[in-house]
């Protein structure tokens, strides 16, 4: 439903740190240190600027968890050495609490990196290298901090600007924007000039979404699964394409049987017979709750015409959950498992963020998803026209 444009994620380059209304579960990883074996991976870096003591993390972020694999306290000089061993070729985070931001590292048992950065600017000034895989995490660092710094820099102009005006702010938004909107493009020409490398099938799956740009990431998945069959990344794209394909537009919808509030199982299948606004969400999704008005608003106005709305709620408090729906004043369906995005229905339905919706029609098939409240409205009014 609820598509979000892409000025929502302008202060963060997508999916390179964890995000609220993003999947989470845990992966397997062993835990280095300056002691590990030799042979492994090793990381030596030097941040200027760090307060002293600063401790970095090297972490692998995987469905929506951090798992720690190795750790080093900055010395006097802002240097440290990271020095282990990895079940798998994986690109990695690299961050601490006292650093703005984190870097992907890309790490195998036989990579020796290099990291110089300034602590004030961390994730813009990073310079990562000393293997191929490397380069290629760097061209990609290097195509945002160029996004990023120039929008500080239109930011600042504008604040400083004399002309308050919307014209001023939408040139400088234009500005930003093109730049943004050419980071898909040239990472779509990194990743088939790089086909073979372990990054590449960790680019496809955090830059691009399997729906709408199904066609790229069905054909790079299937040169993955010749070249990288074994690989985290390779795995989790097939499954989640195979996904895709049973909630196409056009097919019967997956059926969902979970607990409502007060206990008993509500199927899906059951809301036969009318439009249905299956509405993945959460009490702690910031942007559902927001777009919940204009939802409700629609539902009003439409359901006696045969509108009805499933909301799956990916909460993990049952408490949490009844409030928002008091709260926000929702009159419809609710189910849950209360396993956040372990939820079987969000496996079932590739749901990777949300809100996420799929609108379905009598007959249960899917007529739309990822609609905007706009577009949902636009829908019902053509599907359900008021009675003449």
């Amino acid at each position: 439903m609820y598509k979000i444009s892409m000025r929502f994620f302008v202060f963060v380059p997508l999916l390179w740190l964890a995000a609220a209304c993003h999947s989470g579960t845990t992966s397997p990883a062993v835990e280095g240190s300056a002691k590990a074996d030799a042979g492994g991976y090793s990381l030596d870096g030097t941040i200027t600027h760090a307060l002293p003591g600063a401790k970095v993390y090297l972490l692998d972020y995987w469905n929506g968890t951090n798992t720690k694999i190795d750790s080093a306290v900055l010395d006097a000089g802002g240097h440290f050495t990271l020095h282990g061993r990895v079940q798998e070729p994986v690109v990695y985070l690299l961050g601490s609490g006292e650093l703005q931001g984190t870097i992907q590292v890309p790490l195998d048992n036989s990579s020796h990196l290099r990291l110089v950065a300034d602590a004030e600017h961390f994730y813009n000034t990073a310079h990562l290298s000393s293997s191929p895989e490397a380069e290629i995490a760097q061209q990609y660092r290097n195509w945002y901090a160029q996004y990023d710094n120039l929008r500080n820099a239109n930011l600042q102009r504008y604040l400083a600007s004399s002309a308050d005006t919307a014209a001023a702010e939408a040139a400088s938004a234009k500005k930003t924007q093109a730049i943004y909107d050419q980071i898909p493009r040239d990472t779509k020409q990194l990743i088939r000039a790089h086909a073979d490398s372990y990054v590449a099938p960790y680019l496809v799956l955090t830059n691009f979404s399997q729906e709408k740009d199904f066609a790229f990431a069905d054909s790079m998945t299937r040169h993955f699964e010749q070249q990288r069959p074994t690989s985290r990344y390779t795995q989790k794209l097939v499954r989640q394409l195979q996904q895709q394909r049973a909630t196409a537009v056009g097919h019967l919808a997956p059926e969902i049987n979970l607990p409502t509030p007060a206990g008993p199982r509500l199927a899906l299948s059951a809301l036969r017979g009318h439009y249905v606004l299956v509405d993945f969400w959460a009490s702690w999704c910031g942007p559902c709750r927001e777009a919940n008005p204009e939802v409700l608003r629609l539902y009003h106005k439409y359901h006696a015409r045969g509108f009805d709305v499933y909301g799956v709620s990916l909460d993990d408090s049952p408490q949490a959950w009844v409030k928002a729906i008091a709260a926000d004043k929702l009159p419809w369906h609710h189910v849950s498992d209360l396993k956040g995005f372990g939820s079987e229905a969000c496996q079932t339905y590739s749901v990777q963020a949300i809100p996420f919706a799929v609108l379905l029609d009598q007959q249960g098939r899917i007529v739309a998803k990822n609609l905007t409240t706009k577009e949902l409205g636009d829908r019902l009014a053509a599907l359900l026209p008021a009675a003449e």
